[in-house]
């Protein structure tokens, strides 16, 4: 293949930055954990904070992740990033055992938006949404209300499911 072929496709300009401006960092990573797909996407100035084990973040081809950050506090959670999408200054925040957040391919997060699992639960994310910035979605609210007449909790956390084709503005 030509430098002239890989300027043409972008695959030059994609392994460019992988390979020199990526800046990403990495904490507490195990050797249990799993980070796939920095090869295939742009993925710059991001942070990867696992504590735990048995986690996978999961980045499928030709996306464009740009400032995020992704925290998993427990074990086999996994968050998945369809094809072809693009993430800017977005935080994924995993919680607890088993939790997960799912994107969709070819869905776009603008800026400044926050997705907290937790409690074993899902936030999933259907095909070609649109996130604008300023966007808050949690599916437990990270501490217990507790009824006082049966002693029980109420409020613990549920799935998110966001359809394809959503608009979600501030």
């Amino acid at each position: 293949m030509t430098l002239g072929s890989l300027i043409k496709n972008n695959t030059y300009l994609l392994l460019f930055c992988n390979k020199y401006i990526r800046k990403n960092k990495f904490i507490n990573k195990k050797k249990s954990n799993i980070i796939s797909g920095l090869k295939h996407s742009l993925v710059l100035n991001t942070t990867f904070e696992i504590l735990g084990k048995n986690n996978k973040i999961l980045i499928n081809k030709g996306c464009n992740i740009k400032n995020c950050n992704f925290t998993i506090y427990g074990n086999n959670s996994i968050v998945e990033i369809g094809e072809l999408c693009t993430l800017s200054n977005a935080q994924f925040h995993l919680e607890d055992w088993n939790s997960s957040v799912e994107i969709g391919n070819n869905t776009l997060l603008t800026g400044k938006i926050h997705i907290a699992a937790t409690e074993g639960k899902r936030v999933q994310i259907g095909n070609n949404c649109l996130f604008s910035s300023d966007i808050d979605i949690r599916n437990g609210d990270s501490h217990s209300i507790i009824d006082i007449l049966t002693n029980e909790r109420i409020n613990v956390a549920e799935d998110i499911i966001i359809s394809d084709n959503v608009w979600v503005a501030t």
